[in-house]
């Protein structure tokens, strides 16, 4: 029995018939902006004409995405609130980008974030950020697909990689219509209905769903240390506050600084103040929108232990098939598929803005600076669609592969951050470098490169060393890998720099 009475099992024709109008919908809209994209700059940043709250609640609904629909109520649901402080740093990182990387991003002529890092560290450093960001979009899109199949799944039927291929399939065709005016003002739209989902689901557990009211829920979640935030220890062996403060602070900084998903709305804003308003927006609504959905989490596990004979034990520990397995059995028709179709959209906020972005930055930073530079507007055009297609393919691809790779793992969330940080911990450390050491270049930066890399790599895998290397091992939580290696990179570099600054230089002979 649900908390409106008797809801029928599965997915109904009603849901159905939801669930395929919002999508025909949402590729219907995005073809609209065909007309508007018929240019390079009209595909990859809206000819720099768009309003800052449509570009902020877009960047919103990048932040959201699949990971935070179910992941994060799934994260809530097995452990408690501790990766809520993530959302906490988002002002700081937001307060830093607005300072310092929108002046730089909003230069007349400028669409790819790694343009700068040329000018400052040569070619080689923009190679190694752009190639660091393809495959961050692809493991991003990969991971976001996957979460959404897994939510499809018990309501549509059908295996996981046929509903992987067909969100991939439908994603990439409205985004490689529309470019990122089609992405962005989709956005809007998705990001409205998600909330609506959320808000609607969170009224639901706590009006309607506990014989004792709301503070039933309360008591029952505090009993378990559901609203907690974990240990305020300063050990980064584990996932305490402070492990998750550094992580936030140094992943938002690579979110809002560095990455091109956000650059590119950026850039797409009409105005400089524009472009600051909507950073702020997306940064700040973040935050609440986090809360409820933690919140959700905690509801539900409080749910199913006044009534645990609703749960089957072989999904009882797995937090990212709660939430969808909520909706399948205790919402009534229709209302089943207005919540799929929310987690729907927050799948495609955020995949069609990974493959837009991805292909935007191979147009510019390998097609047009390596193969060819004079290469007309039509022509550009031309591959950069090329490109979106393709990376809708590779990013379907990395969705399929996340079935194994959740496989041996507990929670998605996991996964994704962790693979996030090793990526993109030296790849921030090169912007800041950038910012701080103007005269690092050549075997300077790829010294400062290789010394992040390593300690990435130490810090993430060397818990698994034998026994007879046991003194080598790191004992620091994965979250750090990301942190450690920008920390030591941009030492190494200012160092390098400074020395290379200070070197005497050889006198001619007189």
């Amino acid at each position: 029995m649900g908390p409106f009475g008797d809801a029928s099992m599965g997915f109904g024709r009603i849901d159905l018939t939801v669930l395929v109008v919002y999508v025909l919908a949402v590729v219907v809209f995005g073809a609209y902006f065909v007309r508007k994209s018929n240019t390079t700059e009209g595909f990859t940043v809206g000819s720099r004409s768009l309003p800052g709250w449509a570009v902020g609640l877009s960047i919103l609904g990048t932040f959201l995405s699949s990971i935070s629909f179910l992941a994060l109520p799934g994260k809530a649901y097995t452990t408690n609130w501790n990766f809520f402080v993530f959302a906490l740093t988002l002002p700081v990182a937001a307060g830093v980008a607005v300072l310092f990387f929108l002046p730089i991003y909003r230069r007349p002529g400028l669409i790819s974030a790694y343009e700068f890092l040329e000018e400052r560290l040569g070619l080689g450093g923009r190679t190694y950020a752009s190639v660091c960001f393809v495959l961050l979009q692809v493991v991003r899109v990969g991971a976001i697909l996957y979460l959404v199949a897994v939510a499809m799944q018990p309501m549509v039927g059908g295996e996981l990689y046929q509903l992987i291929l067909a969100a991939g399939i439908l994603i990439t065709l409205y985004t490689c219509m529309g470019g990122i005016e089609a992405v962005i003002w989709t956005d809007v739209v998705q990001v409205i209905v998600l909330f609506g989902g959320a808000v609607f689901t969170a009224i639901l557990l706590l009006w309607f769903s506990f014989p004792g009211g709301p503070s039933e829920l309360f008591t029952v979640a505090n009993e378990h240390a559901k609203f907690s935030w974990g240990s305020w220890n300063w050990d980064f062996t584990a996932g305490t506050v402070w492990t998750v403060v550094i992580y936030g602070l140094a992943e938002n900084l690579k979110n809002f600084g560095v990455d091109q998903t956000y650059v590119q709305r950026y850039i797409s804003a009409r105005s400089d103040r524009a472009a600051a308003r909507a950073l702020w927006i997306g940064a700040l609504l973040y935050i609440p929108m986090a809360a409820l959905f933690f919140f959700i989490g905690a509801a539900l596990f409080a749910f199913y232990q006044v009534n645990p004979d609703l749960l089957p034990d072989a999904i009882r520990d797995q937090g990212d098939k709660i939430f969808p397995f909520f909706i399948q059995q205790q919402l009534p028709v229709g209302l089943r598929g207005l919540l799929i179709a929310a987690i729907l959209a927050a799948a495609m906020s955020t995949v069609d803005s990974g493959i837009n972005s991805a292909s935007t930055v191979c147009m510019v930073d390998f097609y047009k600076r390596r193969i060819r530079p004079d290469a007309t507007d039509r022509q550009s055009l031309r591959v950069v669609r090329m490109m979106t297609l393709v990376f809708g393919v590779v990013g379907t691809s990395a969705g399929l592969a996340m079935i194994e790779i959740v496989r041996h793992r507990a929670n998605a969330l996991d996964a994704w951050w962790e693979m996030a940080g090793i990526i993109g911990g030296p790849f921030l450390g090169l912007f800041l470098l950038a910012v701080l050491a103007r005269r690092l270049r050549g075997w300077s930066l790829v010294v400062s490169l290789v010394v992040g890399l390593l300690t990435v790599a130490w810090v993430s895998s060397s818990k698994h060393l034998p026994e007879s290397l046991a003194t080598y091992r790191c004992h620091w939580h994965g979250l750090m890998a990301g942190p450690a290696g920008t920390v030591t990179m941009v030492t190494t570099g200012l160092f390098l720099a400074g020395f290379r600054a200070t070197k005497p230089r050889e006198r001619p002979n007189a």
